[in-house]
């Protein structure tokens, strides 16, 4: 049975910029470790977000990220 995460409406700012910095010194290691804890949430909006967060960090495509947040 699939336990059932709690609900935030969007990614916490903190965890947002750790993983920004993460992906700045190109830290996959770290990038996966802020990524676990942004997992552990349900977001209202930020859904999309968070699986484009895990797609980039499996492919080591970490500026992909960091261009995403300068963007939105």
């Amino acid at each position: 049975m699939k336990s059932i995460k709690p609900e935030k409406d969007r990614m916490d700012g903190v965890l947002i910029m750790r993983l920004i910095n993460a992906c700045n010194i190109n830290s996959v290691s770290e990038a996966r470790q802020v990524v676990e804890e942004i997992e552990e949430f349900e977001y209202k909006t930020d859904a999309a977000t968070v699986l484009f967060i895990r797609e980039r960090i499996d492919k080591g495509e970490l500026a992909q990220i960091v261009q995403r947040f300068m963007h939105k």
